[in-house]
């Protein structure tokens, strides 16, 4: 629970029955267990946006917050507030079908870049296989809220920020103590731009009962 240490925020969420999951990694800039802060943070800052991405028939059930480096005791479990449905159109599509936001850092490489499946999304939100104006606006929102609140000078940035976790450095390269930012051997990279992709895409383990 010190500075460096990496945490895996889980958004757990369910459309139509099935498990949906969106997971993001965030670096600690300060000591103390801030598995709670992060995902109450993300609840009262990021949930918004984030829901108008997404269908009324999804709703969020868990905020599930991990450290994952060093692996530690630490780790808390967050029932989100207030709204927790989507709010953009009537329902979800084929529970496959997701809308790519790819996040990029200052460094090149598979292990330096990362993107989440943002979905199901609603029906009318993609056209010709690709996602509509609208929704990539929504997108671009969620990219800007995020990297405001946890990029480079972020409003919590002082506390954690987010970052690309790579599982394949950590599995070759020791990440205790955590190496410095910017080394080879960081499994660690601060996010610095996110883009939406314009063709939706597919996540198999989404299909009705395949799994989260």
């Amino acid at each position: 629970m010190a500075a460096g240490d990496t945490y895996e925020l889980a958004i757990q969420g369910v459309c139509n029955g099935q498990t949906i999951v969106n997971v993001h990694h965030f670096r600690a800039e300060g000591a103390g267990d801030l598995s709670t802060s992060i995902a109450s943070d993300w609840d009262t800052n990021l949930k918004s946006t984030f829901l108008a991405l997404l269908p009324p028939t999804y709703s969020i059930t868990l905020l599930k917050c991990r450290q994952i480096n060093p692996p530690g005791p630490v780790g808390a479990d967050v029932t989100p507030t207030g709204t927790v449905t989507g709010g953009v159109g009537t329902v979800a599509g084929g529970l496959n079908v997701a809308q790519v936001i790819k996040w990029t850092t200052a460094f090149v490489g598979r292990s330096r870049r990362g993107r989440s499946f943002i979905g199901p999304m609603a029906i009318e939100r993609v056209s010709g296989g690709n996602v509509i104006t609208a929704q990539q606006t929504n997108a671009l929102a969620y990219v800007t809220a995020m990297l405001a609140r946890y990029g480079s000078g972020g409003t919590f940035a002082s506390t954690a920020r987010m970052v690309i976790w790579s599982r394949t450095i950590a599995d070759n390269v020791s990440q205790d103590p955590p190496p410095a930012m910017g080394a080879a051997g960081s499994a660690s990279a601060y996010v610095t731009a996110g883009t939406s992709q314009l063709p939706a895409r597919s996540q198999r383990r989404r299909d009705l009962g395949v799994g989260a």
